[in-house]
């Protein structure tokens, strides 16, 4: 067990660091009423910072992109807060399941194709999103490709002088970057954890968003807007003493921000809000429940590994049995990565239903402001089944600890790594999961009530969408019978 936790703590400190959540109450809006104004910009020569930037801190690990992607919002002039972002963004409607080879994995909306929903949001709010990358980077290649698979555009620029002057000049015009780093390189006392274990982004694929706010070039040193202190590890909590505010300098920005090829996103206004918002997110909200193929996966339709909205839980249930965990394991060639690839799936289950817990029900409570032109109140109910079982398989803890000895006592975790603990001492799946049948079956049927209420819920979202379309029609209808009825009894009264 002992070489269990140690092959796999720099994996779950890079994992917990990938992502990251907020509970601070905050104000709702309507989304037809959206103000865009440019925010303000103190900028003179060398110098430039982007005044006003309303913090959102992102709590637990799972949602750095997310927080600093609702701070590039606001700067744009729509004023969301995290939890409405979740909703409006199907984020917290969203999921994902990948079953090919020795891939059997369940991703929250969060994690998947984070850049998409952005570029939907930025669509019907009238927004410019704009993504850069640096064409020399080692992900040049990739990002083209997911670019063009996705259908989204993107500027290639030369390196680090480039990227520079990309912040500058939006900064200067009163707008922030989003940008994807290496935290290694990041000063925060929180991030010590990562340098102590020698953490890099080379070592552990896991990036992190912030958000640079200002730069100064004669002190050499840009100011960065951290989502991400506070939310694991040894100083869990919100960051009251101030520290996601911060200086870096340009020598160590750059490092980070090129690990992960200079990857920027910008947010700008540019024209008007598109008509009738809200019936246009219902209905995309819906086609993310449904696993709407088209919608998570464009050109990807065909791809038979990739599952989303609802099956998603469906297909893991059906392949959390003896007979699919021995499929996976056919596919490693020895005892130890076996042993890991169910530690691996169980980690990575509590880690996601966590985070889809979270952002669902969050995302839940924020529709009946978000909507208010539409009576929502049976489909939230019906939506609200998915929450119990969601959290029967949610535990924090495992995303905010950094250390796997600490982790246990919630269902998934007893379970699944128990299991493997025990297959790594039996060597034999079928003997190692008789004691764990039932808890697999009840994680099964966890899972099969979600699926089952997404759908539910979709369904439920739908009808008042169609309800809606039809009202005008019987209100014109009945309206027209009326002034009918009123003008026989007139012409009647003046006839006699």
């Amino acid at each position: 067990m002992l070489r269990i936790t140690e092959n796999h703590k720099m994996m779950m400190v890079a994992t917990a660091l990938l992502f990251l959540l907020s509970q601070i109450p905050q104000p709702s809006y309507s989304p037809q009423n959206v103000a865009i104004e440019s925010p303000r910009s103190t900028a003179t020569e060398g110098y430039g910072h982007v005044s006003e930037i309303k913090y959102q801190w992102q709590e637990i690990s799972g949602f750095c992109h997310w927080a600093s992607s609702t701070m590039a919002l606001r700067s744009a002039g729509v004023d969301m807060n995290l939890h409405e972002l979740f909703a409006i963004s199907g984020i917290g409607f969203s999921a994902a399941y990948v079953r090919y080879e020795d891939v059997m994995t369940i991703l929250p909306g969060a994690g998947y194709r984070q850049m998409v929903p952005l570029d939907f949001i930025s669509e019907i709010y009238g927004l410019n999103y704009s993504l850069y990358i640096d064409r020399h980077s080692d992900f040049a290649e990739l990002y083209a490709q997911a670019m063009g698979i996705w259908g989204l555009d993107y500027t290639a620029f030369d390196g680090p002088n480039e990227a520079l002057n990309l912040m500058r000049n939006s900064i200067d015009e009163g707008y922030p970057l989003v940008i994807a780093t290496d935290l290694y390189y990041l000063p925060p006392k929180d991030y010590d954890i990562v340098r102590e274990l020698g953490v890099t982004f080379d070592l552990s694929g896991a990036g992190h968003s912030v958000v640079v706010v200002g730069y100064n070039d004669t002190s050499q040193t840009a100011w960065i807007v951290d989502p991400g202190v506070g939310s694991f590890g040894e100083y869990f909590g919100y960051p009251s003493d101030g520290r996601w505010y911060y200086e870096v300098s340009y020598t160590n920005l750059s490092i980070a921000w090129s690990a992960l090829g200079y990857l920027t996103v910008l947010v700008r206004p540019e024209s008007n809000p598109v008509s009738d918002i809200q019936s246009r997110l219902i209905d995309f909200i819906c086609d993310r429940l449904e696993g709407n193929r088209t919608s998570y996966a464009p050109s990807q339709e065909d791809l038979f590994f990739l599952i989303f909205g609802a099956d998603a839980f469906r297909a893991l249930s059906l392949d959390l049995n003896l007979q699919g965990l021995s499929l996976l394991l056919d596919e490693f060639d020895n005892h130890q990565s076996r042993v890991a690839a169910i530690w691996h799936l169980g980690y990575m289950t509590e880690f996601t239903c966590t985070l889809q817990y979270l952002s669902f029900r969050t995302a839940l409570q924020e529709l009946p402001g978000l909507f208010p032109s539409f009576d929502l109140t049976n489909a939230i109910s019906i939506g609200t089944e998915a929450l119990p079982h969601l959290a029967a398989l949610s535990n924090n803890t495992t995303l905010i600890c950094t250390n796997p000895s600490e982790l246990g006592g919630s269902l998934v975790w007893d379970t699944i790594i128990g299991l493997s603990e025990e297959y790594n001492i039996q060597c034999d799946l079928e003997t190692a999961i008789a004691p764990y049948l039932d808890n697999v079956t009840i994680i099964g049927d966890h899972l099969e009530v979600i699926a089952d209420s997404w759908d539910s819920f979709a369904a439920a979202l739908r009808q008042v969408l169609s309800g809606s379309a039809l009202y005008p029609t019987i209100l014109l209808v009945v309206g027209s019978a009326s002034l009918f009825v009123i003008m026989v009894v007139v012409v009647i009264r003046r006839t006699r």
